[in-house]
């Protein structure tokens, strides 16, 4: 009988063992890899969700400082400057601190302009910043028509947003048209006053998207260099920029975690097929001895 060696029994158990292995590895590592990126999409979803939540909510606070009657008396019909600086001021008290606040009649020329809380000269107002945003409600006030009376008093709001580049840094630009809530006084002409304001980007609450989705390291920049290599990222089109607004920031990963803490169980149970194969060996070994002596006294008796 050809002898067997331990190389001949381990062989087909060891390349059993490796295959099972193999597989479940590398099916773990795809599974991983898929939650991995599942949770990214996801996480980029709820920061888009949520910007949007924000943006809207800064749109909403503009609304009662542009339709009310009052406004249409003291900035179409009069342009009173001291009305514009004592009245348009709501904003603070939501926690909103405007860096710029422009208002500009119904030939889009500015009327009151406002930086910080000061009021300053009308020729460094940055009408251009807005000139899309300004198109746009126009359009809306077209489609409109004449402005008519609506139950409860208060119209559909008429508004764009949309960030802006000014000197290195990051701005939401919301363009609000001013309306009559009761009709008592209507604008002068076709078009009436719009009101411009600049947020700084760290103000639409980006700390409170870092908080609420728990987003770790958020960045936000101009281009890709905001984002790195495995970061998950959110771009934005920034109005008259070559590059988009990116919000970046490193993406939580299930997946990876748990391939990390399977790498002990998983060379546990190496070790067990290990000793599993070992211990078939030497059972092996020692049933061929027996049946090798159990042939050679046979054949010495015959």
């Amino acid at each position: 009988m050809r002898r067997l060696s331990g190389l001949g029994l381990l062989l087909p158990t060891a390349l059993l063992a490796l295959a099972a292995m193999a597989v479940f590895v590398l099916s773990l590592i795809f599974w991983s890899r898929g939650v991995d990126e599942s949770t990214r999409l996801r996480e980029q979803a709820l920061v888009r969700q949520g910007l949007a939540s924000a943006v809207a909510e800064v749109e909403a606070s503009i609304v009662p400082e542009t339709s009310w009657d009052e406004a249409m008396l003291n900035l179409d019909h009069r342009s009173d400057l001291a009305w514009a600086d004592a009245n348009l001021n709501d904003f603070y008290a939501l926690g909103f601190d405007f860096s710029r606040l422009l208002v500009v009649d119904g030939a889009d020329q500015p009327i009151y302009h406002r930086q910080t809380r000061d009021q300053v000269d009308l020729a460094s107002a940055p009408v251009e910043v807005f000139s899309g945003l300004i198109s746009e409600v126009r359009a809306a006030e077209a489609r409109r028509g004449p402005w008519r009376p609506v139950e409860g008093g208060h119209p559909d709001p008429i508004q764009a947003s949309g960030f802006v580049a000014i000197d290195g840094r990051i701005r939401l630009a919301t363009a609000s048209l001013f309306q009559p809530d009761q009709g008592q006084v209507l604008p002068q002409g076709d078009r009436a006053p719009i009101l411009l304001t600049l947020l700084p980007i760290e103000q639409v609450s980006i700390e409170v998207l870092q908080d609420r989705y728990l987003l770790e390291d958020l960045r936000t920049g101009l281009g890709a260099a905001a984002a790195r290599d495995g970061d998950a990222q959110l771009s934005i089109d920034v109005l008259d920029a070559e590059a988009p607004l990116v919000l970046a920031w490193t993406p939580q990963k299930p997946g990876t975690a748990l391939l990390r803490r399977s790498i002990l169980p998983v060379l546990a149970v190496l070790l067990a097929f290990g000793a599993v194969a070992a211990v078939m060996v030497t059972r092996a070994r020692r049933s061929w001895r027996q049946q090798m002596a159990a042939q050679r006294t046979q054949a010495e008796f015959l």
